[in-house]
């Protein structure tokens, strides 16, 4: 992916996107790639200019000359322009808010959910999983940070611009790819990590490193228990990136976007901290199949939660919290969220209700409960090493318990 985001005030990317893949059938000639609302330049195949190509503001349809069989690699170039769209309800999507520029992968209100398409082509489901190369071109006095590992930078000093490179090495759907660019400053430490030694990252406003060491404070000691509790953390580096935003976060691998005014030197956002955290094992080391599923990502971060709570405040604050937390999934959401629910499968309109969260999470409490805590992590623990980066359905996971 080769992005331009230099133009922050006028609210605008270009650049192109380089797709290398295979047939999942053989004689395939047309391909299909999501893509919203942005202005396509040209397509090309194997660096020849496509010409039969159609796209509706929605979808892109690649007629090809020639067809390819499964054992076939391609490669297909798009390239885009325009101002990337937000999610109708306000959440989700490509913000420019403050002289920043970032995404949130997934909208409450689309569907599909999964919005990598606002800012790349791409087959945006749950399943589709790819490696990532980001090349991101900023303003010289931006950064631009993405998940995975930073690679290379490249300044050009006739143009006054930087550009990031960044690497994924291991398969991720769409929504867990991002992207965040402003001033940012770099604060850091090493966690010892179980296995190995875990760089932790906080990409800041400048001058807010105090207030982020403060309502930070605890992180290595709650990686410390969801490592013996869940098993290893899965990826290379941990990260949170302070974003203009005031309603939440997102868990994108590597690259979790917080809301800046949730960093403010205390500890009273710490369960959205931690529940972002608690991502990288539940929704991101592995990730729900469909947004049916969607209990499997938000139902157990948020019974993390608790867990958290349990080994850092003690048994007493981790009952009140759970109690608290479960209270409402009899009394009050089966009215805000128009009756009593299974979990799967969960109408998509009700995806990321409160149903989802919080009678996933008691679902998993109780999961615990009735296991023992013994079998309970060990069981746990085993499924998330056995169906890392794989896309999981709740059949799956009963089957396997």
């Amino acid at each position: 992916m080769n992005l331009d985001i230099t133009d922050i005030d006028g609210e605008y990317i270009e650049g192109h996107t380089s797709i290398r893949l295979k047939p999942v059938e053989d004689n395939t000639d047309i391909f299909e790639f999501d893509l919203l609302e942005l202005e396509i330049d040209s397509i090309l195949c194997n660096e020849s200019e496509v010409d039969g190509f159609t796209y509706n503001d929605t979808l892109i349809v690649v007629d090809l000359a020639d067809s390819f069989n499964s054992d076939e690699e391609l490669t297909i170039d798009v390239y885009y322009h325009g101002n990337p769209v937000m999610d109708p309800s306000g959440w989700g999507g490509f913000y420019f808010m403050s002289g920043y520029a970032f995404n949130l992968g997934v909208g409450f209100e689309d569907v599909p959910h999964c919005y990598g398409r606002v800012w790349f082509p791409c087959n945006d489901d749950f399943v589709y999983k790819a490696v990532y190369l980001f090349k991101i071109t900023t303003q010289i006095e931006h950064k631009a940070v993405c998940g995975g590992e930073l690679i290379n930078t490249l300044i050009n000093y006739t143009e006054e611009t930087i550009t990031y490179t960044w690497v994924i090495n291991h398969e991720i759907p769409t929504y867990l790819a991002s992207i965040a660019v402003g001033s940012y400053e770099l604060q850091s430490h090493i966690y010892e990590g179980i296995e190995e030694d875990i760089p932790v990252e906080f990409y800041i406003y400048p001058g807010d490193s105090a207030r982020t060491a403060e309502s930070f404070i605890n992180i290595d000691s709650v990686l410390s228990i969801y490592e013996h509790k869940f098993g290893p953390y899965a990826w290379n580096r941990v990260v949170y990136v302070e974003v203009p935003f005031s309603s939440g976060a997102m868990e994108h691998v590597t690259n979790i976007a917080m809301g800046r005014a949730f960093i403010d030197g205390t500890l009273d956002y710490e369960d959205l901290f931690y529940h972002e955290l608690a991502h990288m094992w539940f929704g991101d080391q592995i990730t729900c199949s469909s947004a049916e599923d969607m209990w499997i990502n938000e139902g157990w971060a948020t019974f993390c939660e608790t867990v958290y709570i349990q080994y850092l405040y003690g048994d007493q604050e981790a009952k009140a919290y759970r109690r608290a937390s479960h209270e409402p999934v009899i009394r009050y959401y089966p009215i805000q969220d128009g009756g009593f629910h299974a979990l799967y499968p969960m109408d998509q309109s009700l995806t990321y209700s409160r149903t989802v969260y919080e009678k996933g999470a008691s679902v998993a409490h109780a999961l615990r409960g009735y296991l023992g805590d013994d079998l309970f992590f060990t069981a746990i623990t085993q499924f998330l090493q056995d169906k890392s980066y794989t896309s999981i359905s709740s059949y799956d996971m009963r089957d396997y318990l």
